[in-house]
Order: C-alpha cells, then structure tokens, then sequence
C-alpha cells in the first residue's frame, strides 16, 4: 500500500462512523503502521480500542486524536494492555489456564520473536487446553467484552 492509500484506509473508515480524526493522530496512524503489511490487523485493533477509548471518554464528541491512541498504548502496546486487562477479568485459575494455553497454541514465536499468528479450529483449542467448546468459548468472550474494550 503507497502512504496515500494507508491514509485511505485509516481515515475511510472513521469517516463511514461519522466521526472525524485529527491530523497529527492520522499522520502518527500511517507512519507507525509504516509499509509493512503484516502491521494492517495491528492498526485494525488499535483503531477498534482508540474508537471505544474516544467514545468512552467524550461520548464520541469532537474527533479522535493523538491522547486517545497514546491511552491504549499505541500499536506497540495496544494488544499487550488488552490483553492484561482481559485476563486480569477471567474467573478464576480454571480459566487463567485455559487462557495461557490458548495464548500459546494461537502464537507462534520460534520464528519470529514478536509472535505470529497460527489460526487453530476450536476442536484443537479444546483438546489443547483440555476445556470444552464451552469453557474456551467463554474465556475467549471475556476480551470481546465492551469494558475490556475501552
């Protein structure tokens, strides 16, 4: 994508939410996910946690700006603080563990020390960390919720 086109695909998107966003927050938006493609479901997710950061703080008045993006940790933390804050809200050990080994079998890290992705069906999720559908189903719910979102 040329930097015109990832400016596109930023601002776009805010703009069908009927929303605006600042330009110092759009221009930090397009230099940190810089040219590598890899970094697209990386700004997806922080854009997702800036929009619920602005919402939650201003009731979604005046447009997304640089202090909400540096709140939820920018791209370099935004997964990690998302991640922290949705186990910190698991219930229990039972569902600590079961979390700790559904982290590990969605990351990869022996190639690449930041982690990639390995999509994994829910039956081996299941017989990995030895919980049924319904319990990991519910651990993964826990981050989706609108409180661990803000």
């Amino acid at each position: 994508m040329a930097r015109h086109e990832r400016r596109a695909a930023i601002a776009g998107p805010v703009g069908v939410g009927e929303a605006e966003i600042s330009p110092v927050l759009l221009t930090r938006l397009v230099n940190d996910v810089g040219d590598n493609p890899d970094q697209l479901s990386i700004l997806q997710h922080a854009l997702n946690r800036t929009w619920a950061r602005w919402q939650n703080e201003g009731g979604g008045k005046g447009p997304l700006d640089l202090a909400h993006y540096e709140a939820i940790g920018t791209m370099a933390r935004a997964l990690d603080q998302h991640a922290e804050k949705a186990y910190a809200e698991l219930a229990g050990a039972r569902q600590k563990q079961i979390c700790e080994k559904l982290f590990k079998a969605l990351t990869d890290k022996a190639t690449d020390r930041r982690g990639i992705r390995r999509p994994t069906c829910l039956g081996t999720l299941c017989a990995l960390a030895d919980a049924t559908a319904a319990e990991v189903t519910e651990v993964m719910d826990v981050s989706a919720r609108p409180a661990v979102l803000s």
